[in-house]
């Protein structure tokens, strides 16, 4: 047993020497990607780095404002297949990267919700703590993760862009930024725009009625987008596992009260039969309801012709045929 051990052990340490390495590749090819699309937008279309970054953080969140787009006939052929791919391979990498950190943070934050219920009830103990307690402190948790980036972004854009005369072709003529921009025509944004449009970015849906518009808003967006959106899943996710937690919750048999076991014997024997006990069952289940049982049961008195209680194999041919 040792002599293999002694084999098998610089397999190992070689093994735990690429680790790292493996881990590292992923992420290099990513950043190459990404790169990748960066530098042709720039080259093709003559965009800045930041605004060829901003394009492509919509790609991969699929957030797709539309304020944006390729205009050269080889942008758009580059960008079709960049597009195509990016959203295939390369998103589903990022997302789970990122879905991983939110995931982390979300799981801190419903201990940290754990541990205050458990002060504030008298004799809490955390093992008795139902499944769908800790989803609810794991939806929870993501749900305030996710109302930060909202509120994040609406108190950025709401100040910071309140008025903005924009950039690049969309900038508005003869707009003058700062005190005059209200008067000279430029983009005004209140507080339920800027709430309104942190919604729609961070549910991908991208209207593109409310977009940044100052170079300092799409550096801004980056990040924001790319985390936010993520963070926007999760909690969609926590959200649909909860309800169906929920659900078997409620499906599950639970505690089995004297008026609960009468009506399971419907025969009034005072035990509970394995026939009795499967109706039951099907009912609490959710599988069959009242009213299908009782066409069943009807079903069943009319093959049962003679009235005694069980059916015969001419019965049924007979019946069906």
């Amino acid at each position: 047993m040792s002599a293999a051990l002694d084999e098998e052990a610089p397999l190992l340490r070689k093994a735990a020497a690429l680790a790292p390495l493996k881990a590292w590749v992923p992420a290099v090819c990513m950043v190459a990607w990404l790169g990748l699309g960066v530098a042709a937008a720039c080259h093709f279309e003559g965009w800045s780095a930041t605004t060829a970054c901003y394009v492509i953080v919509q790609i991969v969140t699929t957030v797709g404002y539309g304020d944006i787009t390729v205009k050269t006939e080889r942008a758009k052929l580059f960008c079709a297949f960049y597009v195509f791919f990016t959203i295939l391979l390369l998103a589903s990498f990022v997302t789970d990267r990122i879905a991983r950190m939110v995931g982390n943070d979300a799981a801190y934050i419903a201990h940290k919700i754990e541990v205050a219920e458990m002060r504030m009830s008298r004799g809490g103990d955390a093992s008795r703590k139902s499944s769908t307690a800790s989803l609810w402190d794991n939806m929870l948790a993501c749900f305030l993760i996710f109302v930060c980036f909202v509120f994040l972004g609406t108190c950025f854009f709401a100040f910071y862009e309140s008025c903005n005369c924009s950039l690049g072709p969309g900038r508005v003529k003869n707009c003058i930024d700062g005190p005059e921009c209200s008067t000279t025509g430029g983009y005004m944004l209140t507080w339920t725009d800027a709430f309104y449009m942190s919604v729609i970015t961070l549910t991908t849906v991208g209207f593109g009625d409310h977009v940044p518009r100052s170079l300092v808003g799409q550096l801004f967006s980056i990040p924001w987008m790319l985390l936010g959106v993520v963070a926007t899943g999760v909690f969609c996710s926590s959200f649909a596992l909860y309800m169906q937690g929920k659900q078997k919750e409620h499906k599950s048999l639970g505690r089995v009260s004297k008026h609960i076991f009468e009506s399971m014997d419907t025969s009034k024997s005072g035990t509970v039969s394995k026939a009795e006990f499967r109706v039951y069952a099907l009912m609490k289940f959710g599988k069959v309801s009242t009213e299908e049982l009782a066409n069943i049961d009807k079903l069943f008195g009319t093959i049962d012709s003679d009235g005694s209680g069980q059916v015969t194999f001419s019965e049924i041919s007979r019946h069906f045929d």
